[in-house]
């Protein structure tokens, strides 16, 4: 079922480690806490902060899973942990994701497209991976590793007509770009969440529904 994102600040998680380079877990449950008591309106999981590129799929996956079951009941998650390049692998990792009932699938743009493809391809890609999934909200990260690919207001506005796109990370630090991905999305279900302190002020007067960044 596709819930409704709450509005509001949704911190990138970073992942702490041990002296000997495992997940601290202990540390995990901690933090999710110290962001709860902050009063924070969810969390991004399993993003680029979380070191996702730097992890294998089965760690994600696990460190998604202790997420789920230690967070406070009534913290949203979104979260991501999209890293391959291959569209029916990144499919069945992002089934394996959903499966731990996170509120939203988190994409990251750059996945969908190389550097020097076109918005059109970057579409097909997306679609076609999207149309493979369980019912779920979508997001998109503007991640800026391996390059940093930031969305249009024609894709954004093609997304929000799908009805699916709840969440946008945008990374773009541009507050005339912001207005005019706004614009696109307007009466839709796709909120945008600037994820830059410098024109997050700006950006919440007209109209962005929150604050997602470190």
């Amino acid at each position: 079922m596709i819930k409704s994102i709450p509005d509001g600040v949704y911190p990138t998680m970073i992942t702490p480690y041990t002296t000997d380079n495992k997940i601290d877990y202990n540390a995990v449950e901690q933090l999710l806490h110290w962001y709860h008591e902050r009063g924070v309106a969810g969390i991004f999981a399993i993003c680029q902060s979380s070191e996702i590129f730097f992890l294998s799929f089965e760690e994600r996956l696990e460190l998604l899973k202790f997420i789920m079951s230690h967070k406070p009941a009534d913290m949203t998650v979104v979260a991501s942990g999209h890293t391959a390049d291959d569209l029916d692998v990144q499919i069945r990792e992002a089934k394996s994701f959903i499966d731990c009932g996170i509120d939203a699938y988190v994409f990251i743009a750059n996945r969908f497209a190389k550097a020097d493809e076109s918005d059109d391809i970057l579409l097909k890609n997306m679609e076609y991976v999207a149309s493979n999934l369980p019912e779920i909200g979508l997001g998109v990260y503007e991640c800026p590793y391996p390059y940093k690919r930031v969305l249009t207001p024609y894709l954004l506005k093609k997304m929000a007509e799908t009805g699916k796109y709840q969440f946008l990370k945008d990374t773009c630090c541009d507050i005339d770009m912001i207005q005019r991905k706004l614009d696109a999305v307007k009466g839709s279900e796709l909120k945008i969440y600037n994820a830059n302190s410098a024109t997050l002020l700006d950006s919440l007067r007209i109209g962005c529904a929150g604050f997602s960044g470190v």
